[in-house]
């Protein structure tokens, strides 16, 4: 598939990552010349530097015809001109990143009016799932799949666990459960893809495949008990920062909204009239001992300095707060902050670009999620009816090291599939797998043309 990017910025990256990876034809316009020099050698591209709201420009750049248009740059105005005219120069498929949902609000315009198919909002899919992660008593990580029959949980591995020790074989024999499944395992600054022989050891962090109905039975046995969040404390007045308080008001007793610009914490309060909102500096201890901290049950770090974020962090941290949740765009500060112990970590950046993949890839494709920044994914897969894996056994398939069929929907039942359980034209196979093995997977789901 012929795809233009325009914006080579962090998300541009992102993207010409993980599409040149799955042998898209990609051309990406940006007018900055050291930003074309960086990807073009970084990436299998075709780069060009130029204005993409000149008609001339995005012409070139779309050469014969592009099947879409993915417009990424940091300007709202730009990505809804580009996608405009790209609509007009005949691209099939026209997605933009848009930050100020105010285009779209009750009397704005619609997407189809704007020329576009899909819109993504950043700050939108950051507060999402953060709320579901946080939502979440003790997890580090959250998403849903199988219509919401299905979760994946993330979690740190305290000492006292009955799990330490075992391996994944016993632990399913001897809790008799076999609603749940450990398909990841980070230890020692490696991320793997367990098999039945693998032991769980203290301090690993796990994700876990687990039916949602059966996660208040399973949370003793793999999660350590740690109160509820009742009193949160957010650090930013950021947009992220505001919508995570306004999302979180009717959820927990008491929210703290704290930014030193006089001017974001007067416009938070006057958003925000329910929330106590203090104008201070976030990073000096004295102010958060004088909000109770040590009473805190979660500190979120959302301003728009990743700096900053790490900071008070790392503060909140030594302070005692159970659960400290950072906001960063810099992809290369998330092994940092997992190592110096921040229990919850998100990537705006990955996230963006991780909604417009799954876009890319519907219609076999129902969900893809991230583990680690994109070290593993799992992605969840309709079986289609003329592809090689209809009628073959689990460990006949051919799926390929380093990668596990975490359940699969058969109908209206959810299971946790073994070595001989037969795939079915119409089965939703939820899949891990580490990055590079993503493009051999997709291949076994591609529907099989015949030719007489």
């Amino acid at each position: 598939m012929k795809i233009v990017i325009v914006g080579a910025g962090r998300v541009g990256q992102q993207l010409a990552r993980e599409l040149s990876s799955h042998g898209h034809d990609l051309v990406v316009v940006d007018r900055s010349e050291t930003a074309i020099i960086l990807i073009n050698e970084k990436f299998d591209v075709t780069a060009i530097k130029g204005n993409a709201c000149d008609i001339n420009v995005l012409r070139t750049a779309m050469g014969d015809g592009a099947e879409m248009l993915i417009a990424v740059s940091e300007s709202d105005e730009v990505n809804l001109a580009v996608s405009l005219l790209g609509a007009k120069l005949g691209a099939r498929t026209r997605i933009a990143r848009i930050r100020n949902e105010g285009w779209f609000s009750e009397g704005g315009l619609s997407i189809e009016e704007l020329g576009l198919d899909k819109v993504i909002h950043p700050e939108k899919e950051t507060v999402d799932h953060l709320t579901q992660v946080i939502g979440i008593n003790g997890a580090f990580d959250y998403a849903e799949f199988a219509g919401g029959e299905v979760a994946l949980i993330g979690f740190s591995v305290a000492p006292d666990l009955p799990i330490v020790g075992h391996t994944l074989k016993d632990l399913r024999e001897q809790f008799a459960l076999d609603s749940f499944l450990i398909i990841g395992i980070f230890r020692d600054s490696n991320f793997m893809v367990p098999g039945g022989q693998d032991s769980v050891q203290a301090r690993d962090k796990l994700w876990l495949l687990v039916a949602k109905e059966t996660v208040p039975f399973i949370r003793p046995i793999f999660m350590q008990k740690n109160h509820l969040a009742n009193r949160v404390v957010i650090s930013g007045a950021s947009r992220i920062g505001v919508s995570i308080a306004e999302k979180f008001q009717d959820k927990f007793d008491e929210i703290i909204l704290i930014d030193s610009d006089p001017s974001a914490a007067r416009e938070a309060a006057e958003k925000l009239p329910d929330i106590k909102v203090l104008r201070a500096s976030d990073n000096e201890s004295d102010i958060l001992l004088e909000i109770g901290i040590e009473s805190i049950n979660c500190f979120v770090a959302a301003s728009s300095d990743d700096r900053r974020n790490l900071m008070t962090g790392l503060l909140a941290k030594r302070l005692g707060v159970e659960r400290v949740a950072v906001v960063t765009n810099e992809t290369e500060f998330i092994p940092v902050m997992d190592a110096i112990g921040l229990d919850v970590i998100v990537n705006p950046l990955i996230l963006t670009a991780g909604a417009i993949v799954r876009h890319i890839r519907q219609g076999i494709v129902h969900s893809v999620v991230k583990i680690r920044g994109g070290e593993a994914e799992l992605i969840e897969y309709d079986v289609p009816a003329g592809s090689t894996l209809v009628g073959k056994k689990m460990m006949d398939a051919g799926f390929p090291r380093g990668s596990i069929v975490g359940t699969a929907l058969k109908g209206d039942s959810t299971i946790i599939p073994d070595g001989a359980t037969v795939i079915e034209e119409g089965d939703r196979l939820v899949v891990v797998a580490t990055s590079d093995k993503i493009p051999e997977i997709e291949k076994l789901f591609v529907e099989k043309k015949i030719f007489f």
